[in-house]
């Protein structure tokens, strides 16, 4: 019995120990495959083919820093000596990498990792315009409109655009935003070209704005205010105005409000050119609306007058001369309200109703077109419609003298004598010195009267 036991013992201790040796090589996995690949960020699956594994990443994408998602039946994966955690691990993927993946058998298998990134065949303007002038075109499809201010020269624009391409070009010269100028005379075909290659033409027009309307301008031709004032109107989509003065520095308005200018202090005499222009939206300038205004504070002279000194009509007439630059007068009688003629077609004056006897001043001025008045120039009329005193006739009566003689006195204020005998004509003496008369000839018998009258100044 002791002995079977033994037997038994040894039997079984041999089993175990058996048991407890080292497996072989045959008897571990040698299974060491990549089964998937693929990441989250951005999405994008691998294809697997044998041992290459492609994956296509969208346009735009940065693959140097990406976390792969991988699956695989081996026991751990390095990349170069960085183990590799799925989900986890940032590579950079701009060239192709090696994934190394061992088996349990520590046997080894290579993936080849390619990262392909989409090329991009957008071709685009999306935006374009100038600088100077600042002005932004309108694109619709693939034609592009800029207007530019009047007056701007296109030969030499410098266009700022922004586009979705690789490059841009005219023919074969590369377009640098914001560098690049040309000749915007005619149409000018901008060629966008995409990653792909693949190009897109663009018609760039641009067209020169009308003539913008001009501000009207108004003010005096001619005057004596040395601070005239200067109106102007506003044209329609005007944004701001700027004047000047005689070809002095604009000055700004800073918008439309200001419609009138007068200088803060007196102008010299002379001529004046006020100018306006008007700015618009696009900030193009229009020309000028001007007037020239001639400041003249030097008055004409004064118009001489003549008139009768002493008269009895009761409506006498002045007349008066026409100074240099004279334009308009104005009159006056004995310092009652001036009454102004306009041009210089009148040179009369008789009042409209008989005047009373007494000394009537006649005053007249000239006025030129600036509006000065000249010093006044004077007549002074005397009316007297008192008759002297009769002379005093005297003679023989009767007589027998055939060629009698009358005498007669000269009375005070008497000018000119005239007599005429028995009603015959009216005899002018011509003075004052005869103060006799005898007939010619002799008189037959009869009876005879002298009249004798006597003429005053008036």
């Amino acid at each position: 019995m002791k002995r079977q036991f033994y037997i038994l013992s040894v039997v079984l201790i041999f089993l175990i120990m058996a048991g407890c040796s080292s497996p072989t090589a045959s008897d571990l996995g040698s299974e060491k495959a990549i089964t998937g690949f693929a990441f989250a960020e951005p999405e994008a699956a691998g294809v697997i083919n044998g041992t290459d594994i492609a994956v296509t990443f969208p346009t735009g994408t940065d693959v140097r820093a990406l976390v792969a998602n991988f699956e695989t039946t081996g026991t751990v994966v390095h990349v170069g000596n960085t183990a590799q955690i799925s989900g986890k691990t940032v590579n950079d993927f701009t060239n192709p990498l090696t994934y190394r993946v061992t088996a349990k058998d520590g046997s080894t298998e290579d993936y080849r990792i390619t990262a392909n990134v989409t090329l991009s065949d957008s071709r685009e303007i999306t935006a374009f315009g100038f600088t100077d002038p600042a002005v932004t075109g309108i694109i619709n499809g693939s034609n592009i409109e800029v207007i530019v201010p009047y007056r701007t020269d296109v030969r030499g624009l410098t266009a700022v655009f922004s586009a979705t391409g690789m490059s841009v070009r005219i023919g074969e010269t590369e377009q640098v935003s914001g560098t690049t100028a040309n000749d915007f005379t005619g149409p000018v075909a901008y060629t966008v070209i995409a990653v792909d290659g693949s190009t897109k033409d663009y018609l760039v027009t641009v067209i020169i704005d009308e003539a913008p309307d001009v501000p009207d301008v108004s003010g005096p031709d001619y005057t004596n205010d040395r601070s005239p004032v200067w109106n102007w109107t506003i044209p329609g989509e005007a944004v701001n105005i700027r004047y000047s003065l005689d070809s002095s520095d604009w000055v700004m308005t800073g918008g439309i409000e200001t419609t009138s200018y007068s200088p803060p202090s007196d102008l010299p005499e002379g001529s004046h050119t006020f100018e306006v222009q008007a700015q618009f939206l696009l900030g193009n300038w229009s020309e000028s609306g001007s007037i020239t205004t001639i400041i003249d504070i030097t008055a004409p002279d004064a118009p001489d007058v003549v008139g009768t000194s002493l008269t009895n009509d009761q409506t006498p007439t002045w007349n008066w001369t026409i100074p240099e630059d004279a334009v308009d007068f104005r009159y006056r009688l004995d310092s009652t309200a001036w009454a102004t003629i306009v041009g210089t077609g009148t040179t009369t004056f008789t009042p409209p109703s008989e005047l009373s006897e007494g000394s009537y001043t006649f005053e007249i001025q000239a006025a030129d077109a600036a509006g000065n008045w000249s010093e006044s120039g004077f007549f002074t009329t005397i009316i007297d419609l008192t008759a002297p005193e009769s002379p005093e006739v005297s003679g023989i009566s009767p007589t027998n003298v055939q060629t009698p003689t009358w005498s007669w006195t000269i009375p005070d204020g008497a000018t000119d004598i005239r007599y005429r005998l028995s009603g015959a004509e009216w005899v002018i003496a011509g003075g004052t010195e005869t103060t006799a008369f005898s007939p010619l000839s002799d008189l037959s018998e009869g009876s005879y009267i002298l009249e004798v009258q006597a003429q005053d100044s008036s």
